[in-house]
């Protein structure tokens, strides 16, 4: 951060010896929201080192931490607000669609695309996605990696298939083994959850990608 001629701050928050959480942030964002467009919103601190934070914040929510100012027992972080959304508008976004969004170029069709959009964030197909959403970079976003056709139909048969443990075997049937037996058996079933928990768990990795 340089030394630069600022506005007058419009709004000052006492932030007291927070440090980054849920709390400081929900603060700064209500400020922030009683802020116009290009006003300061100052956060008095006593934690010293919140810039790096606050400065990332700042990124996410399209504003700029422009300066840090040392106050006795206190330190002063100076933020200017220049986006009016939640999240800032991203420059390609921008250049594509223009200072007003054509309702064309924001309606999706039903087509697969042969690869997710970055822009799009994460959304379901189909809907319309907010301006500037996070870019989540997944490693697993073209066609042929993850969609398949009957999806669907193989998900609803799954569903139906699907047998319960508790209803399905006769428990009062099964007849006492001898206890050699009992435990070579417990062993072989052992082994078979652990092959449907791995079924489960491995798969699974690839939904957060």
């Amino acid at each position: 951060m340089t030394r630069q001629t600022l506005p007058n701050h419009s709004i000052t928050v006492f932030t007291g010896n927070l440090s980054t959480s849920k709390a400081l942030f929900l603060k700064l964002e209500n400020a922030l929201l009683l802020a116009g467009e290009n006003e300061i919103v100052e956060v008095v601190s006593q934690v010293e080192n919140l810039e790096k934070d606050l400065k990332g914040w700042c990124k996410l929510k399209g504003h700029i931490l422009v300066d840090k100012e040392p106050l006795k027992e206190q330190f002063s972080y100076k933020i200017l607000k220049q986006s009016r959304r939640t999240f800032p508008r991203d420059a390609a976004w921008g250049k594509r669609l223009g200072d007003k969004p054509l309702l064309k170029d924001l309606e999706l069709t039903d087509s697969i695309e042969t690869r997710a959009p970055d822009l799009q964030g994460l959304m379901a197909r189909g809907i319309v996605p907010e301006f500037g959403s996070p870019q989540y970079d997944f490693p697993l976003s073209h066609k042929e990696q993850i969609w398949s056709e009957p999806v669907a139909k193989l998900y609803e048969e799954a569903k139906e298939y699907q047998w319960n443990a508790t209803s399905d075997i006769p428990w009062n049937e099964i007849p006492d083994l001898d206890p050699v037996m009992e435990r070579a058996v417990c062993q072989i079933m052992t082994y078979l959850v652990e092959n449907e928990f791995s079924a489960l768990y491995i798969p699974g990795k690839f939904i957060s990608q």
